[in-house]
C-alpha cells in the first residue's frame, strides 16, 4: 500500500490551496486544459521518433500560431495519434 504524502509535500500543498483554503477554479482549469492536451503531445513526440529537439521546434512552431489555428493542430494531432511504428518511441523502458 502506498504511503500517504507527507503534509508538506508539492501535491499537498497545492490541495490546500492559498490560505488553506483548498484548491480554486483556476487551479483546477489549469490541470484540466494539460490533460486535454496530452494525448496531442504524445502523438506529436511519436510522429518525431521521440526525438524531443524536433519535438521542441515542432511545439516551438505551433507556439506562434494563432489560438485556434493551434486548437485545431493539437485536435488533428490528438485524433491521428502516434503512427504505429512510432509507439516504441516514446514508450518507457520498463514496457518495452
Amino acid at each position: 500500500m502506498p504511503r500517504p504524502a507527507s503534509p508538506g509535500s508539492p501535491a499537498n500543498r497545492w490541495f490546500a490551496g492559498a490560505a488553506n483554503a483548498g484548491p480554486n477554479n483556476a487551479s483546477i482549469a489549469s490541470v484540466a486544459l494539460y490533460s486535454r492536451q496530452v494525448p496531442a503531445f504524445r502523438a506529436l513526440l511519436a510522429q518525431e521518433g521521440g526525438d524531443l529537439p524536433k519535438f521542441y521546434a515542432r511545439v516551438k512552431e505551433i507556439g506562434a500560431l494563432t489560438s485556434d489555428e493551434r486548437d485545431s493542430v493539437l485536435a488533428i494531432a490528438a485524433a491521428m495519434g502516434p503512427p504505429r511504428s512510432a509507439h516504441a518511441a516514446i514508450e518507457p523502458a520498463a514496457q518495452k
